[in-house]
């Protein structure tokens, strides 16, 4: 784990928490931060789980040091890509874990969130097209790919 634990203590609601330590029936748990690829695979799960298109997950350590990693999906309207996001940042936030930045909210094309070691991209399909974000990272590592 890097840094030092974000320690957030309430209620529990479900089991989930339980194993971050205490169990359910005590009522209460310190939730440590996510490592990145955990988030990562949490990004790629809510996509799935709301529609999203073409998901990839990219290792990019050896190619910059903006991130560990990029999360990639395709929506197919802009209320599609504003679920997935809304999701993505609600189930993180619900572990402890909030964007450092956002942008493209407004726009609705592209939305990235910035969680430091990894970065979220939903894009509508014509945009993804467009930028090809993954022809720029071609020296990135695949670790995942949904089609």
């Amino acid at each position: 784990m890097t840094g030092q634990p974000i320690c957030v203590v309430g209620r529990l609601k479900n089991c989930e928490k339980r194993r971050r330590g205490v169990p359910a029936s005590e009522g209460y748990a310190i939730i440590m931060p996510m490592e990145g690829l955990e988030k990562a695979k949490l990004a790629v799960d809510i996509m799935a789980e709301h529609g999203g298109a073409d998901i990839a997950l990219l290792d990019i350590r050896r190619q910059t040091v903006v991130a560990d990693f990029f999360v990639l999906c395709s929506a197919e309207s802009t209320p599609q890509l504003r679920a997935i996001v809304e999701h993505i940042e609600r189930d993180l936030d619900a572990r402890g874990e909030s964007p450092l930045r956002s942008e493209g909210k407004d726009e609705g094309g592209w939305v990235v969130l910035d969680y430091g070691d990894m970065m979220v991209h939903v894009f509508s399909s014509d945009m993804r097209e467009y930028y090809h974000l993954e022809r720029l990272c071609s020296q990135a590592t695949t670790i995942l790919r949904v089609l």
